[in-house]
């Protein structure tokens, strides 16, 4: 799902906004964004989530 998956994802996103998706197109999206939101919590609940961020050289002159 990661490069093919997130493709047509963001090709059938823009297709719904732009309001030119079929209904076959809209039923497709629908399903991987259910697809994308379980990868999603899975990652959460699994502890991928709780490592820590990179701090970018603008955080750390505001922190110290």
């Amino acid at each position: 799902m990661i490069n093919q998956g997130s493709d047509r994802l963001n090709v059938l996103a823009e297709k719904a906004h732009n309001q030119v998706a079929s209904v076959k197109e809209l039923n497709e999206l629908s399903l991987l964004l259910s697809l994308w939101n379980d990868t999603v919590e899975f990652n959460l609940l699994s502890g991928h989530a709780l490592l820590p961020l990179p701090i970018n050289e603008h955080q750390q002159k505001s922190t110290g």
